[in-house]
């Protein structure tokens, strides 16, 4: 079975890897690239002339690779006149109009980010919104075509979305932070990236001191369409390629977890950080975010292998480790520290354990599991919870319990009420009555799906039992089921 998925993989992926260098090659590679406008009148692509960039040479990649535009030469120059002309304008005019095809970003009241930042505000740098390039102006509205175009059309509609979405993030939107001054990180910098998409597009330009001129500028243009739209074809095909498939296994596993659903157990291994931590985000098979500790996996050589699910992708920190007693010990010594007769090792660090085979796997990530502290479940009268951010609202819920003390209790605390003072036989009950009423308002959050109770309210009263002279007290508890994200 194995076999056979990989050879399906393998010729899945020639398929698509041949249709996206095919494209990119008729399309791309055969442009013509001008200074003036056709003379025949026919529809053109414009850009500006002068030094390039690659947000505007990936604009120009993109909009070739459709039907639309394949024929079209790119025309690079700032005559008002020409611009006024073609069919379609990228980074140059001053002008964004989708309906009109211009797609300029150098406006000065021009601050449009791709997406916006998510609601309550960006608490991760991923998150801030990035104004967008030419490049993201055209990928916003062609993107999706562009993607058809590069994979046959072969995509569901979800997964298409997906690749979207992945495209944007993995790429376009390194473009347009780079061409917009973004810094990727805060502080001074250790060292600079010189290697990346922008230095390798950059580094085409004809340099101070060499022969330039228009033909010069525009067959190097034509250099730096070949070098974006490459990059653009890798991320797609690699992401059609290997992290749908990847995001299959760990969606699946996601419905079918252990150790009280806090360990994922994959069918094969694949890169699982962040499709974890996507899928956990969207609630996939139950998940909460944070909920999963442990990822447990066959290795290439048969055995078995944990490893504890990062706080944040690419961290070095893990959600829980493996327990400290168990880290750093090898094959009989830790059999004896954990229980298990073919443990193999734990990482010094704990962020990684193996063992032979699944059973032993499973029993080490089933007590690790055990020994890590308790989840909290937020509850608070706020609307917000600190530490956390609302993901998704579920909805109200609300549990009632109304609780009575035996006949001798009443009749004590009646006379007690004579001299004054607390009621404390009430007063328990009161606590009692709130206290079961909170728990069967979390319960029954938790089979909603929630992680979170926020705007906790309580309704109270008393009555008597007119036939046997006995207090009830009844309480209501009720508030908002949601899903919550810690904020790292």
């Amino acid at each position: 079975m194995a076999a056979s998925q990989s050879s399906a993989a393998k010729r899945a992926k020639t398929t698509v890897l041949s249709d996206g260098a095919d494209l990119q090659r008729v399309m791309v590679d055969d442009c013509t690239v001008l200074a003036t406008a056709p003379a025949d009148g026919s529809a053109f692509v414009c850009t500006h002339h002068g030094t390039f960039h690659c947000d505007e040479a990936m604009a120009c990649g993109m909009l070739r690779m459709l039907p639309e535009f394949a024929d079209m030469p790119v025309v690079r120059t700032r005559d008002p006149a020409v611009i006024d002309a073609a069919h379609i304008v990228v980074d140059v005019g001053g002008t964004y109009d989708a309906d009109a095809r211009r797609f300029d970003h150098h406006q000065r009241d021009f601050t449009e980010p791709f997406r916006p930042a998510p609601e309550g505000g960006a608490t991760k740098p991923e998150d801030e919104p990035v104004r967008m390039s030419s490049a993201g102006l055209v990928y916003r509205h062609y993107g999706r075509d562009v993607i058809a175009a590069i994979t046959g059309g072969s995509l569901p509609a979800e997964s298409a979305e997906q690749i979207y979405q992945k495209v944007y993030e993995r790429l376009i939107r390194e473009v347009d932070a780079v061409d917009n001054g973004v810094e990727p990180f805060d502080g001074p910098a250790r060292y600079r990236i010189r290697t990346g998409l922008g230095g390798r597009v950059g580094r085409l330009n004809a340099s101070w001191n060499e022969d330039g001129g228009a033909e010069v500028e525009n067959t190097r243009f034509k250099q730096a369409m070949h070098v974006a739209s490459s990059e653009l074809v890798h991320v797609v095909t690699s992401l059609v390629d290997s992290w749908l498939p990847a995001r299959d296994i760990v969606k699946e596993a996601m419905s079918k977890r252990i150790a009280g659903g806090r360990a994922l157990v994959l069918d094969r291994f694949c890169p699982w950080q962040e499709h974890l931590l996507d899928l956990e985000r969207e609630g996939a098979g139950g998940a909460a975010p944070g909920e999963v500790l442990y990822v447990m996996f066959c290795d290439r050589r048969g055995g078995w292998r944990g490893q504890a699910v990062p706080k944040a992708l690419g961290s070095f920190e893990n959600r829980c480790p493996f327990p400290e007693a168990w880290r750093g010990l090898r094959d009989a010594e830790l059999s004896a520290a954990v229980g298990i007769e073919d443990g193999v090792f734990v990482h010094a660090a704990g962020f990684i354990g193996g063992a032979h085979s699944e059973a032993g796997m499973t029993t080490m990530v089933e007590k690790a599991v055990a020994a890590a502290p308790a989840r909290a479940f937020p509850v608070t009268t706020g609307g917000e919870v600190t530490g956390y951010r609302v993901t998704q609202v579920i909805g109200v819920v609300s549990a009632a319990n109304v609780r009575s003390r035996n006949l001798m209790a009443d009749l004590w605390t009646a006379l007690a009420g004579a001299f004054g003072g607390e009621a404390g036989y009430y007063t328990h009950l009161m606590n009692e009555s709130t206290s079961a009423a909170m728990d069967r308002a979390v319960h029954r959050t938790k089979e909603l799906g929630g992680d979170g109770l926020v705007n906790v309210r309580f309704e109270m009263a008393t009555s008597m039992n007119r036939l046997v002279m006995g207090m009830h007290a009844s309480v209501i508890c009720y508030g908002t089921a949601v899903k919550l994200e810690k904020i790292e």
